[in-house]
């Protein structure tokens, strides 16, 4: 399909196309990555998201509570047929499920596996341990110990544990 130009309904100096790409009379403007990985421009001292003028643009304003998202999980994908809108749950779902939002033990970052955080959790519910000297054995901080016995983190393992 063609990529199709129409003018940007907040600033008519500005036109949006259906490939996600912005043009003023002086070119193509090139946006930059923000720190979440999204395309942003920056119009008359506004930084604006290029997908949320896709949308605006092309199918109108974005109803309140809502959230674009980007169907392919490329967040600089703007192409109007890659966004849709949806609630912020759903997005978090979404991103979830595309692999965008990493938890447990898959984290890069992540400092325990299940079979350590179903351990913590035994330690606590089975043998009355409490927190403190469960963080002293494992060799963890007290509150990261509570945040797996709360479910905040490795919540997967909290609920398979409990039952849920």
């Amino acid at each position: 399909m063609a990529e199709v130009w129409k003018i940007y309904p907040k600033d008519s100096y500005y036109e949006v196309s259906t490939a996600g790409r912005v043009r003023s009379i002086k070119g193509i403007r090139r946006p930059f990555i923000n720190h979440h990985g999204y395309e942003k421009l920056t119009l008359r001292a506004e930084k604006m998201f290029v997908h949320r003028m896709v949308w605006l643009t092309f199918m109108g304003e974005i109803p309140e509570n809502m959230q674009v998202n980007h169907e392919n999980g490329s967040k600089t994908d703007n192409h109007i047929f890659n966004l849709s809108i949806m609630t912020e749950s759903e997005n978090k779902k979404h991103a979830k499920n595309t692999g965008l939002i990493v938890n447990g033990e898959d984290h890069p970052l992540a400092k325990a596996d299940d079979r350590l955080v179903k351990t913590i959790l035994m330690a606590h519910y089975r043998f009355n341990l409490p927190a403190a000297k469960i963080a002293w054995i494992f060799g963890k901080n007290e509150s990261t110990v509570r945040s797996y016995l709360s479910g905040r983190r490795f919540g997967h393992v909290y609920q398979e544990f409990m039952g849920a």
